[in-house]
C-alpha cells in the first residue's frame, strides 16, 4: 500500500530538465492514492496527502511523502494501518530524468510515457514503471498524473507481516496482498 509514492516519481520523471530545474511539488495540488480489497469483493480507496519535493537541476526527482496523512475514510483503520505498515521512519519516492525531449511541450500539450522510479519505506525499497501522461498548463506549472494504476505487491515493501495483522485485528478473511496505486502531482516554478 506503500506503492503510491512510486508513481509519484514516476510521472515526476517525465517533466523537462530544463523548464522544470529545482521545481517544487505543490503539496496543496497533490495526492498519492491506493486501492484495497478486503473479504474478496469489498474495494476502497484510500489516499496520502502530504508530499513534498521536486525536481533539481540534475533531473532527480525525490518525494517525501508524510504518513501520518493516511486518510482511508475510518479514523481506527488510519491508525492501524499507521502501527502495521505505515510505521517506518522515512517513506520516499525517487528517479533519475533525461527530460530533455519534454522541452518542446507547449502549454494545453501533454505527453504520455513510462518512468522508472524507486520507492523506499524505511529499509524496503522497490523499483517500478510508471505509465505517466505529463501536462503542460502554464508557462511554469506542470500536471503529471498516472496514466495507468501501478501495481504494488505486499511482498515487495514488506508488508506480508503488516497485512496479516490488520485481517486478524480486523477480523476480515482475506485482504488482497496487490494493490492498484495511482497519483496526481502538480510542479510549480520557484
Amino acid at each position: 500500500m506503500k506503492a503510491l509514492p512510486l508513481v509519484v516519481a514516476m510521472a515526476l520523471g517525465s517533466v523537462s530538465l530544463s523548464a522544470l530545474a529545482d521545481w517544487q511539488l505543490s503539496g496543496d495540488d497533490s495526492r498519492l492514492w491506493f486501492g484495497s480489497v478486503k473479504n474478496q469483493s469489498i474495494g476502497e480507496t484510500h489516499h496520502l496527502d502530504g508530499l513534498s519535493g521536486g525536481i533539481d537541476d540534475s533531473g532527480k526527482v525525490t518525494i517525501e511523502v508524510a504518513t501520518e496523512s493516511l486518510d482511508t475514510g475510518i479514523d481506527i483503520r488510519d491508525e492501524r494501518m499507521l502501527e502495521h505498515l505505515l510505521a517506518a521512519a522515512s517513506f520516499a519516492i525517487s528517479a533519475q530524468v533525461d527530460t530533455s525531449s519534454f522541452d518542446s511541450l507547449g502549454v494545453g500539450e501533454t505527453l504520455a510515457t513510462s518512468i522508472p522510479v524507486d520507492i523506499s519505506l524505511g529499509s524496503a525499497s522497490t523499483e517500478q514503471e510508471a505509465q505517466v501522461l505529463v501536462a503542460r498548463l502554464a508557462d511554469t506549472r506542470w500536471l503529471v498524473v498516472s496514466d495507468q494504476p501501478v501495481w504494488l505487491s505486499a511482498e515487495s515493501l514488506g508488508f506480508e507481516d503488516g497485512i496479516a495483522a490488520l485481517q486478524e485485528i480486523a477480523g476480515l478473511s482475506s485482504i488482497d496482498r496487490t494493490s492498484p496505486v495511482g497519483f496526481r502531482l502538480m510542479f510549480e516554478a520557484p
